[in-house]
């Protein structure tokens, strides 16, 4: 093989371990998040789960809402929320709010 061609060949290989190599860095960085996720159980004082309880999620600073209920184990999940602080509240038929 001429000298050229052999460096010809030397630059591809190179150029095209760094686009993999550029190409695995985005991709990492593509799977960074900026939401987290808000998970409970609400329970009485007694300590026994408050299935279907209406929990309402809110962002301090922005104000987002979200209404759920919980499942038949007192548990709730909301997923890919911004970043920040919320307050929960909780409330059911035949208890206060908590």
């Amino acid at each position: 093989m001429p000298d050229t061609a052999r460096r010809l060949s030397r630059a591809l290989i190179v150029t095209v371990q760094l686009v993999v190599i550029l190409c695995a860095f985005s991709m990492h960085a593509g799977a960074q998040t900026v939401t987290g996720t808000l998970q409970g159980t609400v329970s009485d004082s007694n300590g026994a789960v408050v299935p279907n309880a209406s929990i309402i999620i809110r962002g301090v600073e922005t104000g987002l809402e979200r209404t759920l209920s919980t499942n038949g184990e007192g548990y709730f999940v909301s997923a890919n929320l911004p970043l920040g602080k919320y307050t929960i509240t909780a409330t059911a038929q035949g208890f206060g709010t908590a």
